[in-house]
């Protein structure tokens, strides 16, 4: 059997470094050694060819999608490339899978819609109405295990402030309507919030970014971005509570033209988020002279709506670099007292699912002698 020395995990968002009783004596001390080579132009080429290989549109590589499963096949490609043997390990796991875009908009009824006998407010023959359509990825992201919403201007549907959503918030008056939960500092994670908002049947979820990249990527804007809710923590998993985060100006705009005007909201999501999908694990494998391994490890998926250039495209580049002058320095010297594994992990966006899987299915390889 083999032992630990390290686990390494590269990566540019919530990355670590875990080390073994080897690497701390060798940090701490005078050690005999030479740094690697790293070639960094090599390593923008690795991480080109990821976003390269991003959604046509959305340009993610999404837990479970073909551009997920043909970054993890070019992975284990670039190892083989390098000389060192891979594998390709695969994972079915629980998976959200997003179908049709998502739709967000507002429409304030025109005059003629509020005549006795006229059109329905907001529908196509109310000429005069006013619409307002948010941007999919800009203005709003789905959240991971969204379910499906189908809200519509006809159905002029009850829109609730929950403040910052705790437990004390009136979420019951947001039953079989759409609850706003702003993000500050002490608001809870997306698990707790979807969890209250299914307890009371609401029919979709909207939380504000209010605490996050604010002014730094908009000015006087917060950003949405992507979050995924632990689904072991719910059970069941709600089919048809559509979560989406908008930014804080698609927010105030909200609150100000729907809840406190004559605005109606239009949600639309389409997500099935029962089912399951196959994660992907490329490792390259260097054998060493001893009975302890170092792992190497990045993720390669990322969210659905982003290239994720620091979580984690920039990670995995590295570890395809080091791979590659490790296995230079294999060449020249010989076998390393370690053996070495450079590991990729889908699934991680999602709830850590790859590195999880992998793991459990090596533990015999991985425990102490």
């Amino acid at each position: 059997m083999l032992a630990v020395a390290a686990l390494i995990v590269v990566g540019g968002s919530g990355g670590a470094i875990l080390y073994g009783d080897d690497i701390i004596s060798w940090i701490k001390g005078e050690p005999d050694y030479e740094l690697i080579e790293f070639d960094s132009e090599q390593a923008r080429v690795y991480a080109q060819s990821l976003v390269d290989m991003g959604h046509p549109e959305w340009e993610g590589r999404l837990s479970g999608t073909v551009e997920e499963k043909n970054a993890a096949e070019a992975i284990k490609f670039n190892f083989s490339s390098m000389g060192i043997p891979a594998t390709l390990e695969e994972f079915d796991v629980p998976m959200f899978v997003i179908g049709n875009d998502p739709a967000l908009s507002m429409c304030t009824p025109g005059d003629i819609g509020s005549i006795i006998g006229g059109p329905t407010p907001c529908t196509i023959t109310d000429v005069n109405r006013d619409i307002v359509e948010f941007t999919h990825r800009e203005d709003y992201v789905i959240q991971g295990y969204s379910g499906s919403s189908f809200i519509r201007y006809v159905d002029d549907i009850t829109v609730v402030d929950l403040g910052t959503g705790n437990e004390s918030a009136d979420w019951a008056s947001a039953a079989n309507g759409v609850g706003l939960v702003w993000l500050e500092p002490e608001t809870e994670g997306n698990t707790a919030l979807f969890q209250r908002g299914a307890d009371n049947d609401l029919a979709g979820l909207i939380t504000i970014n209010d605490k996050q990249n604010c002014d730094e990527l908009v000015a006087d804007d917060c950003v949405p971005y992507f979050k995924s809710v632990g689904i072991s923590s719910i059970e069941p998993i709600p089919e048809d509570l559509g979560f989406i985060m908008v930014s804080r100006s698609v927010g105030q705009a909200i609150v100000d033209e729907v809840i406190n005007g004559d605005a109606r909201l239009q949600f639309i999501t389409d997500v099935n988020n029962q089912g399951t999908a196959t994660i992907y694990v490329p490792c390259g494998i260097i054998e060493g002279q001893g009975e302890s391994l170092i792992i190497f490890g990045a993720h390669h998926d990322t969210v659905y709506n982003g290239q994720g250039a620091v979580d984690d495209t920039s990670g995995v580049a590295t570890v395809q670099e080091i791979a590659r002058q490790f296995g230079l320095l294999e060449s020249q010297l010989g076998a390393p007292k370690h053996t070495l594994y450079f590991c990729t992990w889908g699934g991680e966006e999602e709830g850590l699912w790859g590195s999880t899987e992998w793991v459990d299915k090596h533990q015999a390889m991985l425990a102490e002698n």
